[in-house]
């Protein structure tokens, strides 16, 4: 099999896995309707997409055009990897920081302290990006065939 034929292979595994994620999710929806309350779902995930296409979108589409061209190519990679992934942490720790979901009268709900747990877990994001960043300008300049080119 081709290089071409295993990346489509895969693609197609990772797709059928994702549909059958969704029909899944969607089952238990419909199976346990009484429990998960369809309707405060759709409001959800209806929510989210307007969030996606309004907020993160264009906030993401302003980054990469004002701020990636101004960065040099080894540094490049290693700015969006690290935007990417503070983005998902920052959005999938709103629920938590937030404390929706917090109830007085359990204290066990949402017991920690998320925002500062988010606040250290950016940190050590933005110290491996900084420190892959470090370490792919020292491969340039040491695999450099002459001395000074091709330095960021």
């Amino acid at each position: 099999m081709t290089r071409v034929g295993k990346a489509d292979a895969a693609r197609g595994v990772l797709i059928a896995l994702g549909v059958g994620a969704m029909a899944w999710g969607l089952r238990g929806i419909v199976v346990e309707a009484d429990r998960v309350h369809p309707l405060s779902f759709g409001k959800w995930f209806v929510g989210a997409l307007v969030a996606h296409d309004f907020v993160i979108a264009p906030i993401v589409f302003i980054l990469a055009a004002f701020v990636l061209p101004r960065v040099r190519p080894p540094y490049r990679a290693c700015l969006q990897s690290g935007l990417i992934v503070s983005g998902v942490l920052v959005l999938v720790s709103i629920p938590f920081v937030g404390g929706y979901g917090r109830r007085a009268d359990n204290a066990s709900t949402l017991p920690l302290d998320y925002g500062r747990n988010l606040v250290v877990l950016l940190t050590v994001v933005w110290v491996v990006t900084f420190a892959v960043a470090a370490a792919r300008v020292l491969y340039v300049r040491r695999t450099s065939p002459i001395a000074g080119r091709n330095r960021p």
